[in-house]
Formats: C-alpha cells, sequence, structure tokens
C-alpha cells in the first residue's frame, strides 16, 4: 500500500513538472525601457552593459526580445571583456567581465554585428531574431544568443625566397609575395602583401595567432625569364610573439613557352582607380580584337564600355571606364582571351579567362552628412499631418557601397531597419505617420564591405507637422431673436470640418468675441443696437478633433440678430502644436458667423 501511494505521489509531481516546463516555454523576457526624446541633429550615447545583469519581467505575447552576445578568445575560448559591440540600429556597449553584452527589447528583423578590440582581428556578423515557430497560441520571439570568436593579433611568419637558373640558386630581389590567413570563423578581408629585399628576405607581422597562413609567391620576373611558385605553401600558426619560418621557396624557371601577368592591382584598388597590369613580356596590341580583352557586369554579363590604355613599350594595360570612376556597389568581371607577345608567345591566362572583382571599400567611414528631407521632389522641408510622402536626402560618403536607413516613429521604443540603396536619396512614404501630433525620425550609416560607419554619432534627422493649420470661414446662423420670449434660449452652432480642415488638440478651446452691427435698410433698423450678447454666455463643445459646437445664450426679451460672432481658434493648436496661420487675411484663424433672426 506504501508502495502504490508512493508512486502516485511521483505521478502526481511529475505531472506538475510537466505542465510548467510546458508553461515556461511561451514566455519571454521583456525589460521596460524609458525614450529618450533626441530633437533632430543631436548625437547618440551609447551605454555599457555592467557585470550584473538587470531582473528580468516576464510576459506572455510579445515581438521583442532580449539579445546575448557573448565574446571569446578563438583560441582559449575565454571571455573577452571590453570588447566593443555594436548592434547597428540597436545599441553599442562594451563587453563585461565574462565577454558578456545584452540588447534588450529588440523586435524581429536582421541586425549586423560587429566588434572590435585592441589587440584582436575586428570581425563583423549578422544575427536574426523571428517569431518562434513553437508559439502556437500568442506571438512570441526567440531570446537569441551569439558567440564571437576574435583571433589576438601579433603572430609573424618570415621566409627566403630563392629562383633558379642553370643550376644556380639566386636569392629573388623585388618578387611580390602574398599572405593569406584564415581559421574556422575568422578570415582576413584580403591578402596581405609583400616584397623581398635585395636578399630576398621577407616577413608578415601582426597576425592572427593560430591560424593557417598560406604563402603565395606571384610570378617572378628576371631578365627575359619568368619563375614561378611550384606549389603553395601553408603553415600552422603559433601563439602571439612567436615567429614561423616559412622555409626556403625555390622558384622554378617557366619553361612552357608562354607570358604571364606579373602584377595586378585587381584585389586592392578604388573606384577611383585604374585596373593596372604588367607582363612579362611586350604585348603585340596590334592583334587584339574587340574580346581580347573586356570587362562585363557581375551578374548579368553585359560589357562596359572602357578604355584600355598600353604603357612602357605595352608592358604595362591601364584599364580605365568611361565614366572615369567603377561603380564601388557593383560587381564586375575580367575577361581576357587570347593574346601573345611580340615574340609569338601565348599568354597563360588560366587565372583571368575569367576574373571576379569590385572596387575596394576596406576602411574606415566617416559620418554621414548633410541628412536632410524633402517634401516630394520639391524644395519644401515642412511637412503637414497628412503628407503622404518625402525623399530622404544626403551627401555622398567615400569608400562607400550602400546606405542603410533607419527609422523610429512615435510608436517605436527602438531605431528599426527601414532599407538600404547605393543611392543618395531614398521615397519613403509617411502616410497617417504625422496624425496626432506623430512624428519620425531616420539616419543614414554608410556601409562598406568591411564596416558600417558610427551609428553613436550618426545625425538625426526629426519630421514632425511643423506647417499652421489653415483655418478661416463665415456663415449666416438664424435664432438669435428672442425679444417675444421671457426665457432665455441657447442656440447651438454646429462648425463642421469644411472649417476645421485639420485635426486640433481637443485639450485647448477657442473663445468668442461679439461685433455688435446693426442692419439699417430705409429707414428701418434690424437689431437692437443696446444688446450684445455676453461673450461668457458663448461655449464651445469638441465633438471630434475636426468638429464642434459652439452654443450661445441670449437672454430673455433681447434680441441678438444682425451681429457678428467670431469664434477665435488663434491660441488653438493642432496636435502638433502648430497654431493657426494668420498672415493669410485679416480673418485667419477665425470664423465668423453672421447672426439672424
Amino acid at each position: 500500500m506504501r508502495k502504490y501511494r508512493l508512486s502516485t505521489f511521483a505521478l502526481i509531481l511529475g505531472v506538475c513538472v510537466f505542465f510548467s516546463l510546458r508553461c515556461d516555454r511561451t514566455i519571454l523576457p521583456v525589460v521596460d525601457s524609458s525614450e529618450q526624446v533626441i530633437d533632430s541633429n543631436e548625437k547618440i550615447e551609447s551605454n555599457e552593459t555592467t557585470d550584473n545583469l538587470q531582473k528580468i519581467d516576464y510576459l506572455q505575447g510579445n515581438t521583442v526580445a532580449r539579445v546575448i552576445i557573448k565574446v571569446f578568445d578563438n583560441h582559449s575560448a575565454a571571455p573577452i571583456s571590453g570588447a566593443w559591440v555594436t548592434m547597428v540600429g540597436v545599441d553599442s556597449a562594451k563587453s563585461d567581465s565574462t565577454g558578456t553584452v545584452v540588447f534588450d527589447s529588440v523586435k524581429t528583423g536582421n541586425y549586423m554585428l560587429s566588434c572590435t578590440r585592441n589587440g584582436f582581428e575586428s570581425i563583423m556578423d549578422n544575427v536574426r531574431l523571428a517569431v518562434d515557430s513553437n508559439s502556437n497560441t500568442v506571438p512570441v520571439v526567440s531570446q537569441s544568443t551569439s558567440a564571437l570568436f576574435m583571433a589576438r593579433r601579433g603572430a609573424a611568419v618570415k621566409g627566403n625566397l630563392y629562383y633558379k637558373n642553370e643550376n644556380r640558386i639566386y636569392p629573388a630581389d623585388g618578387a611580390t609575395v602574398e599572405c593569406r590567413s584564415t581559421n574556422a570563423s575568422i578570415a582576413f578581408q584580403r591578402p596581405l602583401v609583400t616584397t623581398t629585399s635585395d636578399d630576398g628576405k621577407y616577413s608578415f607581422s601582426d597576425l592572427p595567432e593560430y591560424s593557417t597562413y598560406t604563402i603565395i609567391v606571384l610570378p617572378f620576373h628576371e631578365g627575359s625569364l619568368t619563375y614561378k611558385q611550384a606549389a603553395r605553401v601553408s603553415l600552422d600558426g603559433r601563439a602571439v610573439g612567436d615567429t614561423l619560418s616559412a622555409g626556403d621557396i625555390i622558384l622554378e624557371k617557366d619553361v612552357g613557352g608562354t607570358f604571364i601577368v606579373l602584377n595586378h592591382n585587381l584585389e586592392a584598388f578604388t573606384k577611383d582607380d585604374s585596373l593596372e597590369f604588367e607582363f612579362s613580356e611586350a604585348v603585340d596590341t596590334d592583334l587584339l580584337g574587340v574580346d581580347s580583352i573586356y570587362v562585363t557586369l557581375s551578374p548579368g554579363g553585359t560589357r562596359i564600355l572602357a578604355e584600355l590604355i598600353w604603357k612602357e613599350n605595352d608592358e604595362k594595360l591601364f584599364i580605365i571606364p568611361f565614366d572615369g570612376a567603377w561603380d564601388a556597389s557593383q560587381d564586375y568581371t575580367l575577361a581576357i582571351g587570347t593574346i601573345k607577345s611580340v615574340t609569338g608567345k601565348p599568354l597563360d591566362n588560366t587565372d583571368f579567362a575569367s576574373y571576379d572583382f569590385a572596387p575596394s571599400t576596406i576602411g574606415t567611414l566617416d559620418d554621414v552628412e548633410d541628412v536632410r528631407f524633402r517634401v516630394g521632389d520639391s524644395d519644401i522641408n515642412k511637412v503637414d499631418y497628412n503628407t503622404g510622402s518625402i525623399s530622404l536626402r544626403w551627401s555622398p560618403l567615400e569608400n562607400t557601397i550602400a546606405y542603410q536607413i533607419y527609422q523610429k516613429s512615435s510608436s517605436d521604443s527602438l531605431w528599426l531597419f527601414f532599407n538600404s540603396t547605393a543611392d543618395t536619396i531614398i521615397s519613403v512614404s509617411t502616410t497617417e505617420q504625422f496624425n496626432l501630433g506623430k512624428q519620425i525620425q531616420f539616419i543614414v550609416l554608410g556601409q562598406n564591405s568591411g564596416s558600417v560607419s558610427s551609428f553613436e554619432n550618426a545625425t538625426i534627422v526629426t519630421v514632425r507637422d511643423q506647417t499652421p493649420p489653415s483655418l478661416s470661414g463665415s456663415f449666416t446662423q438664424a435664432g438669435f431673436d428672442n425679444s417675444g420670449s421671457d426665457s432665455f434660449d441657447t442656440i447651438d452652432i454646429p462648425i463642421s470640418s469644411r472649417y476645421l480642415p485639420e485635426p486640433m488638440d481637443t485639450t485647448d478651446k477657442p473663445t468668442a468675441s461679439v461685433i455688435e452691427a446693426g442692419y439699417v435698410t430705409g429707414r428701418r433698423l434690424y437689431g437692437d443696437t443696446l444688446y450684445t450678447v455676453d461673450p461668457d454666455n458663448c461655449f464651445w463643445t469638441w465633438t471630434s478633433d475636426t468638429t464642434g459646437i459652439m452654443s450661445v445664450v441670449i437672454d430673455s426679451l433681447q434680441n441678438g440678430a444682425y451681429d457678428s460672432l467670431k469664434i477665435d481658434f488663434t491660441s488653438v493648436t493642432d496636435w502638433a502644436g502648430n497654431k493657426p496661420d494668420t498672415t493669410i487675411g485679416d480673418d485667419a484663424g477665425y470664423i465668423t458667423i453672421q447672426t439672424l433672426p
């Protein structure tokens, strides 16, 4: 009997734990955050995380989540403190003593991460937040935890380079040597390049530790002969401070009866540079045709118009696009077909039959300047409550292939990614963005293949309704003669949206004034010049933000007809705080009612 009771208790306990765990899966951490009001052209300030994480409040059914970034040493797996982590469009912070950075209340979307620290190789990565596919009843976002691995810089490689001719070994003076460094999580954007000294020595320093270093020697030209590397040399890197020897590399004479490209700048040129090639022998340019050397767009294969300039007895070639500059946001393909040297040798074009390349955009980016907006294609830089679109513009930024635009509306507590463009202008739909006094803010960041301009120093452009409403009008209203009644009378005068074309702030009310203007025709006087409606007996009631009622009390036995009742809206603002425009006429900002019996 005891065993049966114990088993029953264990079963009940297990069911409770199961349902407890099932419930825990549907709740997400949400941390409240206050929104800081920032005016146009202010700078965003970054906050650093502390070692102690804040207490988490849990709430069901949210589309925001916590993003946790952990930064580790690539070799030792030890946490890295003091690494500056930027989640573009959200915030930036330094990793704490556990290598952790936390970004709270991040909405769904794709975000770029960058991580830098002195003494380490900088890295970039991406993180994606999406609605949890397991959330069947309420929309929730999966919490994201990402690990970033950084390699210390400071390892070195050295070696010697020789060429062999007639069974004798000579030091290769001025040869070009590349070092390409990779490991499981980090890669150089492009190889490091150096040249050998007169005794054939070369070295590379400040390499990431415990990486694979590949040593590549470009074809070496000595006299009329060309020498090539038989096989690339790969080395397993060591720790910071260690110098690894690549040994002796001996270049062999090229006896294939071909000539080669000795040097080129396809891996390291900017949009304003020409492509440069140096051949081991002079090229017979008289034999060149339209398909010998050309450049196409990639993808697509469309040929571009480019000029080929030959120099130094046709041993050097410079390729310049017809417009004078390469498109930094465009990829290209170089095609070199069958060409011959002046001695009749064919070109060994194994590497250049189809060579993909793009202008170099590596390097630190400045801030995007002169960010501004216009209404449509005009020069107007003010919107009203119903502006449907604006164009956002900025000045070009050097070394940029694209621009990222982030926006923040009145209902957002975070900056959200809006769009990306290679142009310096973008159209933005703003339908219903400015009603009820709402505003929208933008920042523009430059982007290249290695970095994004500083989010912390980005200029904020605030777009809000700053256009005074146009408000005026007049009409007649009967019922103001109460001379035949011994009790007061109240007249309700409806004011429609025809006279209030823009939503107004209903926490303010207009005032009323009455101008005595008895009407005379022939010898008969209409109205009572001795009685004027008391403005204190005029009461305004909002029925919506574009309609209202002015209630007017007429005293007993009095005639308030043939006067002018003016409703003064000059101190009433729209939802954005703009008072009516009083410069467009004498009655601007007023609604005038001509009273009739």
